[in-house]
């Protein structure tokens, strides 16, 4: 995964159900031992899509996002 990827939320958070649509914006390599552990190291910024989402970025693990579209 790496920014530009339109990607979907595979597990619901407080106040964002399962399969909530977002967009990559950037995405960082993290040295936490436990992150590290659940294999992919990345953490994603994902701006969400939709009208109760607007202005909404969250962080997210490479294991809770699912690639829909990937950029070119």
């Amino acid at each position: 995964m790496k920014p530009g990827d339109l990607v979907k939320i595979t597990r619901p958070r407080l106040g964002m159900p399962k399969g909530t649509v977002g967009l990559i914006v950037y995405s960082v390599e993290t040295t936490d031992i436990f992150v590290e552990s659940m294999g992919d190291p990345r953490i994603h910024m994902v701006d969400l899509i939709g009208s109760e989402f607007v202005g909404v970025s969250r962080t997210f693990l490479s294991r809770d996002l699912e690639v829909i579209s990937e950029s070119r």
